[in-house]
């Protein structure tokens, strides 16, 4: 009988050892995963200010596009309007000799009328 109460105890002691080191490997679990929540979510945090980052970045690279856009029709256009203004100064410029000959035409006919 007293053997049979050690072996009891005996079992009782195995069983209540267990029980702790079961204990202890569930809060170890539990910090673990706790630890492991906390740097997926910092993961996270940073990802989003990534994305957030990125999508910056590529709305100022889209302004810049469309000024660049902007400022290449703004030169194409200042260089139409200087080929029209070298234009009308050809046009101008003819038309002030065709006026210089006719003035001189008529200087000579004038002199030769005197």
């Amino acid at each position: 009988q007293k053997s049979e109460l050690t072996q009891s105890q005996t079992e009782k002691q195995k069983v209540e050892s267990l029980v702790e080191q079961t204990k202890a490997s569930l809060e170890e679990r539990t910090i673990a995963w706790q630890e492991m929540r906390k740097a997926r979510d910092e993961m996270d945090r940073q990802l989003a200010e990534a994305l957030s980052t990125r999508e910056q970045f590529k709305l100022q690279l889209e302004t810049v596009h469309e000024n660049l856009a902007v400022n290449t029709d703004e030169v194409t256009l200042t260089k139409q309007q200087l080929d029209e203004s070298k234009k009308q100064f050809q046009e101008l410029n003819q038309t002030a000799q065709s006026k210089d000959v006719q003035l001189k035409d008529l200087q000579e006919r004038l002199s030769k009328e005197q």
